[in-house]
């Protein structure tokens, strides 16, 4: 699945970032499995003179570094299919399919003050290699035009309402802020706000997979916040009549995660 789209509550903790499946790279898993294979040996092996034991622990030695240098000349880990991954520094990302996760919150409400959060994940399918190369999303809102009906005498006019955006990216310790945006008084609003990611974040699947882009996670989040900060009082049209407040803003909310697909994980 490419993307599971969350309204949460303000003040959600972002997950730690997932590494690579430890002991599927390099030389020291295959270490741990000759070493293992030389202690079942001793295991089996009757009790000897010092010369036999010192030529069968020499032998050991041999197998090992033996290992190690086959290890290292294919890449690590024995076997394919997911039983040993190799860490690639640089992926080819020429001719990789580009995709998008898109989610949208059409008439919401806030009222001054308030924070709404949206949570968009996503997370590549067995032997997938995804690769996000932006965060886009935009709010839009109009203005009432109509005073409320409680008003004491005709003439009241409406405060223009302000919005601000962010995004908070999976890694990043700071949310990327829109500035807090006024429409002109009595006209729709809208703030678009993106992140570009360069290069592109990788995310894989180490089920079946025989390479890992390096730094990789398994799954990735970014959480997206819509915050009114004024709702924009209605004036009246002499100061011995007063304020009437405004008790919510409303709002359309879009967003969209643009990311590369490679099927089938190779670099």
């Amino acid at each position: 699945m490419a993307g599971d789209v969350e309204v949460v509550d303000e003040g959600g903790a972002l997950r730690a970032a997932s590494p690579p499946p430890e002991g599927h790279t390099g030389v020291r898993g295959g270490l741990r499995k000759a070493t293992g294979a030389a202690e079942g040996m001793l295991r089996r092996v009757p009790v000897v003179g010092a010369s036999r034991t010192r030529m069968l622990l020499t032998l050991i030695v041999v197998v090992i570094v033996i290992a190690a240098a086959l290890m290292l000349r294919h890449g690590g880990g024995f076997g394919g299919g997911g039983d040993g991954i190799e860490v690639v520094d640089h992926w080819n990302l020429d001719g990789l399919a580009e995709q998008t996760a898109d989610g949208a919150d059409e008439g919401a409400a806030n009222i001054e003050g308030q924070t709404a959060t949206y949570l968009q994940r996503l997370a590549p399918a067995p032997g997938e290699v995804y690769f996000i190369k932006s965060v886009a999303c935009t709010v839009d809102w109009t203005d009432e035009g109509t005073p409320p009906t409680q008003v004491p005498v005709p003439g009241y006019t409406n405060a223009p309402d302000a919005f601000q955006l962010f995004i908070l990216p999976q890694g990043y310790a700071q949310p990327i802020a829109s500035e807090l945006t006024y429409n002109a008084e009595g006209s729709p609003g809208t703030i678009p706000l993106e992140v570009v990611f360069d290069p592109p974040v990788p995310l894989a699947n180490p089920d079946g997979a025989d390479y890992w882009p390096k730094g990789a996670n398994i799954t990735w989040r970014v959480d997206l916040k819509v915050y009114t900060g004024d709702c924009g009082d209605w004036q009246p049209p002499v100061p011995r009549f007063p304020q009437i407040g405004d008790g919510g803003n409303y709002y359309d909310f879009h967003w969209t995660v643009t990311y590369l697909v490679d099927s089938d994980g190779r670099p």
